[in-house]
């Protein structure tokens, strides 16, 4: 009898030391599990890379991703909208020759999409391989883009996609049919990716009877006014060359002016050979009567805050 109750209480505290563990297990793996969960992302940060062009002009590209490996030029990832990249990587060229660039994107919250994929170009901008790309990420919010060269993981970059800001100056103006705030949008929109995109033919529709000026000013000795639309063709050929980009980041509109159109208000991120990476802003006019452009004014410093 005396044994086994010796026995049952030694049971009892095997059990009672396997219940222990087994909490103790479970709390440990929940806590992991609970860490990896909320940890939070970090945007990938940026480096710059000196660049001498074939004229000898200097400038220098922002660049996102890991210095000295793999990374692109930066530009800002809108939700929705597709964007030009250019990818840049270092080290041994017979690492990258023949290979393919894959790119996958997983976001906070755990979809993933493919982004990207093509062979792999030679040197450029000091870079032993290089391979334009178009991203686009369909909603706000951190990514994770898994970089995959020749079907091999080597790293990845966070980013994060946002809305563009659209703003109404006066939330109790009337618009005119057609041309209210989102129009607006789309049509500066249009505009950006046709000027991007080096389509002669799409930026000339935006362009029209009414037109006034498009200006640009860098600095004192740096400005371009043109004034008659037959000469904007030459100065969009000529920024395509330099593979220049726009990227819309902030915009604001406002209806009642004097002249009858909207007036409008952007903070915009130009990048391009020539400029490296630099976030500007501006002012214009459209006219609703034809949609178009009447006014765009361009330079130096973010208007909107």
């Amino acid at each position: 009898m005396r044994r086994a109750m010796a026995d049952e209480r030694t049971g009892n505290r095997k059990g009672l030391w396997w219940g222990v563990l087994m909490l103790s297990l479970t709390a440990v793996l929940l806590a992991c599990s609970q860490k990896k969960t909320d940890e939070p992302w970090s945007v990938t940060g940026t480096f710059e890379v000196p660049v001498t062009s074939p004229d000898g002009t200097q400038f220098t590209y922002t660049m996102r991703g890991a210095e000295g490996q793999y990374a692109f030029i930066d530009a800002p990832f809108v939700a929705g909208k597709g964007q030009k990249y250019m990818w840049h990587f270092w080290g041994k060229p017979e690492d990258y020759a023949g290979k393919s660039l894959e790119v996958k994107a997983t976001h906070r919250d755990g979809r993933t999409i493919e982004v990207w994929s093509g062979g792999l170009a030679g040197a450029n901008n000091g870079a032993v391989a290089h391979m334009p790309s178009s991203m686009s990420l369909p909603s706000p919010g951190l990514w994770r883009l898994d970089v995959r060269v020749g079907g091999q993981l080597i790293g990845h970059i966070v980013v994060e996609a946002s809305e563009v800001e659209l703003r109404v100056r006066n939330a109790n103006a009337t618009f005119p049919e057609g041309c209210g705030p989102n129009d607006v949008l789309h049509l500066v929109e249009g505009f950006l990716d046709a000027f991007s995109q080096g389509d002669q033919d799409r930026l000339t529709r935006f362009f029209g009877p009414g037109f006034q000026v498009f200006s640009v000013t860098m600095a004192e000795n740096d400005h371009v006014a043109i004034y008659d639309t037959a000469d904007l063709p030459a100065y969009f050929a000529a920024r395509h060359v330099q593979r220049e980009i726009l990227s819309l980041q902030k915009l604001e509109v406002a209806s009642g002016s004097w002249h009858g159109g909207i007036d409008i208000v952007f903070n915009i991120r130009r990048s391009a050979n020539d400029l490296g990476t630099v976030d500007v802003g501006g002012k214009g006019m459209v006219k609703c009567e034809n949609r178009t452009i009447s006014v765009w004014s361009m330079g130096r410093g973010a208007p909107l805050k």
